[in-house]
């Protein structure tokens, strides 16, 4: 706990103490994944599954979790800001990698009755399920070969 930051620094807000965090603990793992799969030949790409996507009428099972929302910021930026800072660390080391936060988003535009999140568990509703696999199969199109 002592050098470690609470998640919502990073995905809500443009803190600049959190994205060093991010860079020093996670951007090095990531780094050194990509190196190791270059080194032995194999492609190398993500998939960014977020831990938490901010909807409208998106069910939450820890009340403390909307306390965070309201009172960092969360519920009015809806991930951008982190959303911005991977896009942009993944693009500059070119790491292929496919982000699922805006098919998620627009799924629930849509259809904003859709359930995506099991409520007790926040894990993947059948229908997150769904389009989770449709982001992963885009993603091995873009990544491997013809």
């Amino acid at each position: 706990k002592g050098n470690e930051l609470h998640w919502s620094s990073l995905y809500c807000k443009k803190t600049q103490s959190a994205r060093n965090w991010f860079k020093k603990k996670t951007g090095r793992y990531l780094l050194k994944l990509k190196r190791l799969a270059e080194k032995s030949k194999v492609k190398f790409a993500l998939m960014l599954i977020h831990y938490h996507y901010i909807f409208k009428s998106e069910p939450s099972y820890y009340p403390s979790f909307e306390n965070i929302f309201i009172k960092k910021g969360c519920l009015e930026s809806k991930g951008k800001y982190y959303n911005e800072f991977i896009n942009t660390f993944l693009k500059k080391n070119k790491i292929q990698n496919r982000n699922s936060y805006s098919s998620f988003l627009n799924a629930k535009d849509k259809n904003p009755e859709i359930k995506l999140w099991n409520y007790y568990d926040y894990h993947f509703s059948p229908e997150g399920h769904k389009l989770m696999s449709e982001e992963f199969y885009i993603l091995l199109q873009k990544t491997l070969p013809n």
